[in-house]
């Protein structure tokens, strides 16, 4: 008999499933591992034209304002290169992401990348800001 898929990876499964019509294309390179002392739900790569970023993803099913900064704690200790994934990233919690640089993707589409080489935000699926240097790698 087949075990049940774990839920943090069902929702990161639907996750690379909304990104592909962006042109995102997420692969789950390890499944629940660990990065130190702390559980990671998965280590991922998110490709997109020439351009692969790493990251340890750390899936929330329930952002709310009131979990953020422990959500954000959670995701620095982590170490590497944190990405939040989740169900949905509402606007305000969107801005509250972005201004704590923390990097999010979830299953309405909705992107915040921010990286050295460039940065892309794509909220309620209109692109809100591509970088010069990644300009033109997301269509609408």
């Amino acid at each position: 008999m087949d075990r049940p898929e774990h839920p943090e990876q069902a929702l990161l499964t639907h996750v690379v499933g909304a990104m592909k019509p962006l042109g995102l294309q997420l692969e789950v390179l390890r499944p629940r591992m660990r990065s130190g002392a702390h559980l990671v739900d998965a280590r991922i790569d998110v490709r997109f034209g020439a351009h692969r970023l790493r990251y340890f993803a750390q899936v929330k099913r329930c952002l709310r304002p009131e979990t953020l900064g422990a959500v954000v704690h959670q995701l620095r200790a982590l170490g590497g290169t944190p990405l939040l994934v989740t169900v949905h990233v509402t606007p305000l919690l969107a801005d509250a992401l972005r201004a704590r640089g923390v990097e999010s993707i979830d299953t309405a589409g909705n992107v915040f990348l921010n990286r050295p080489r460039g940065s892309l935000l794509r909220s309620a699926h209109k692109i809100m800001h591509v970088s010069p240097l990644l300009g033109g790698w997301l269509s609408a």
